[in-house]
């Protein structure tokens, strides 16, 4: 029998695949190695009808499949370890047949099992799914119908309203004894048209309050202290348009004219090529540092033929802006700490620092209609490096302006002839500016206090404002 497997082994070789092939030596190998064959074999008694069964296995080996010769190896096995060596003998062929038969059977039941639940586990995959997403579909359709609905009824709510009240007027109007010009009839209309008008208004607050929220959230960064800091050139640089001398008043001295500080520094003014000529332009700058520090000097000299003495009376001015917002339903005091530098020869320098307070709550803003001055410091002697500070009162729920004002130190003048004729001179200049305020975020914005940068960002900007009072609302 192992030859003629050998041989159907070698013949099926030939065509078979490796798994094939593996298949056919396994099987070889459980025939010819079980001890209990060659024990059968040596039993004399027994050995035609091994031989018997050997030759029908060979029989059928020849025209067998790889599957129904491995089949036939393992019922081989299976019958010579029977106890009963008669059993051997009563396996016929059609027994055999039997066995290859159920075995086949057993196979071909797995297979139609394994398929038929595969098609009932898709098929119940396939209407899960189906039902999910129809459930999907059904809860976002209910969803934006809801939000259409709620969108229709808010847009809608106003002019319900206005409609019900034309209502009104329309069954005033059918009432014979009521005349068409009646006061009755004027009242509802004017009530129609004021509710009309204060949806109007409340939609464009609306709209402005986003827009702001957006503009201060794009321009700076949380945390950040923005303020103005700028240069006016008055008649310091002599030449040009925009210089001034005396028509603004004495900044450090006289606080009916503070307010004009504001104005050129927030650009909140009408004036056309008048005052506004800048030495160093008007930018938004940053408080710096943990303990909140900003300091800027810096040296000029400059030489002028002739008697030119604006130079001397009319000293540049440094000037800044920190708008200051009290979020607390308190009074809160805090001492601004300052450096600069200050010029005493002339009533136009000087420094000093002031606050200026609304007539109003942020929360009435609308109703804000001048700003309110107060000098919190003044200095009027000359010094290179002027330090100092003034105790400022921010009012509960409002923004306060804290403006400090410095002018440039003269630490040189001198006058040196030209020619032989006295009358041909230079005057040379030399002068030095500085402005600074420090432990603004540590000692200043403390609970309760902050930076207002939505009015410090409508200042920088510029929005074409007549008057200093606008900022605030």
């Amino acid at each position: 029998m192992k030859e003629a497997i050998y041989q159907r082994i070698k013949d099926l070789a030939a065509n078979s695949t490796p798994d094939q092939l593996a298949y056919l030596a396994k099987s070889l190998e459980l025939i010819a190695d079980k001890k209990a064959i060659a024990d059968i074999v040596q039993m004399t008694e027994v050995k035609e009808i091994i031989d018997a069964l050997q030759k029908r296995l060979k029989d059928l080996a020849v025209n067998s499949t790889p599957d129904q010769l491995a089949y036939l190896a393992k019922a081989l096995e299976s019958i010579v370890d029977k106890s009963a060596v008669s059993e051997i003998v009563q396996m016929t062929d059609g027994k055999l047949k039997e066995l290859l038969d159920s075995a086949k059977k057993h196979l071909t039941d797995l297979d139609n099992k394994k398929a038929s639940s595969l098609a009932v586990i898709s098929e119940s995959e396939k209407q899960l799914l189906k039902r999910i997403d129809e459930k999907g579909t059904t809860n976002l359709s209910l969803l934006d119908t809801r939000k259409n609905a709620n969108i229709a009824a808010i847009n809608s709510i106003s002019n319900s309203h206005k409609d019900g009240l034309k209502g009104l007027v329309e069954d005033f109007r059918a009432v014979n004894n009521v005349p068409s010009g009646s006061s009755i009839i004027g009242e509802i209309e004017t009530r129609i048209e004021n509710i009309s008008n204060e949806v109007k208004t409340r939609d464009e607050q609306l709209k402005v309050s986003l827009i702001n929220e957006i503009r201060k959230r794009n321009m700076v960064e949380p945390g950040s202290l923005p303020f103005l800091f700028g240069v006016l050139g008055r008649k310091n640089n002599y030449f040009g348009h925009g210089t001034f001398t005396t028509e603004l008043g004495k900044w450090s001295s006289d606080i009916t004219k503070t307010d004009y500080m504001l104005q050129l520094l927030a650009g909140s003014h009408t004036y056309n090529t008048d005052y506004v000529s800048f030495y160093r332009p008007r930018q938004l700058s940053f408080i710096e540092g943990s303990k909140g520090t900003f300091i800027y000097g810096e040296l000029c000299t400059k030489s002028f033929s002739g008697s030119y003495d604006e130079i001397y009376y009319y000293p540049y001015a440094a000037l800044g802006v920190v708008f200051v917002k009290n979020t607390t339903n308190v009074n809160i005091n805090k001492a601004i700490e300052f450096v600069g530098s200050s010029y005493s020869s002339t009533e136009y320098g000087g420094a000093g620092l002031f606050v200026g307070t609304p007539d109003n709550t942020n929360s009435n803003k609308s109703s804000i209609s001048k700003i309110v001055w107060k000098n919190v410091y003044q200095y009027t002697s000359s010094d290179s490096k002027l330090a100092g500070s003034g105790n400022v009162e921010i009012p509960a729920g409002k923004t306060v302006a804290i403006l400090l004002y410095t002018s440039s130190y003269l630490y040189s003048r001198t006058q040196v002839s030209q020619g032989m004729l006295a009358s041909n001179y230079v005057h040379n200049y030399g002068q030095f500016i500085q402005w600074g305020i420090y432990n603004i975020r540590s000692n200043v914005l403390t609970t309760g206090l902050e930076v207002d940068v939505e009015r410090t960002l409508k200042a920088w900007q510029c929005p074409g404002l007549e008057r200093t009072n606008q900022i605030w609302q």
